[in-house]
């Protein structure tokens, strides 16, 4: 019994092996799917630190490609995303902005579906100018299974 003392650090690692496994798995179970993120989501769009609305939006997302569009604008803009556990990561190709003066731009945004619900936060730059942001905003939205 005077070496049962090296059998507790074989016990500890052996418990916090069986727990880190655990977490991994609960991870990848909340892992999201493009079946998740697909449809028609509407929503609104503050400056960060705001809950002012600055824009309602429509995103209509499959595949791992969105259209979106600003109410009273005529402006389209097209986004890729990528999925990354339980968060959504898209990047707009570049199109014209009525709210800046018609200026290209693109948008890149992070959202996090949880249900029928979604909320984020992204920035839109000067195209021709990456490191430029002109708006940081906050998401709000909801998936709509009618449209």
């Amino acid at each position: 019994m005077r070496y049962g003392w090296l059998l507790i650090p074989l016990v500890v690692v052996a418990c916090a092996k069986g727990e880190q496994a655990q977490e991994g798995a609960a991870a990848e179970s909340m892992a999201l799917t493009d079946a998740e993120v697909a449809g028609t989501w509407t929503g609104v769009g503050m400056p960060a630190g705001s809950d002012s609305v600055a824009m309602r939006w429509t995103e209509v997302c499959g595949n791992g490609s969105c259209v979106g569009t600003v109410e009273g604008m005529t402006d389209t803009s097209r986004a890729t995303y990528t999925i990354n556990g339980d968060s959504v990561i898209g990047t707009s190709t570049p199109y014209a902005n009525s709210m800046v003066g018609g200026a290209m731009v693109t948008d890149s945004w992070v959202v996090r579906p949880v249900g029928d619900s979604i909320t984020g936060t992204g920035l839109i730059r000067l195209a021709d100018m990456p490191d430029s942001v002109l708006m940081r905003y906050q998401i709000k939205g909801s998936r709509n299974p009618g449209m």
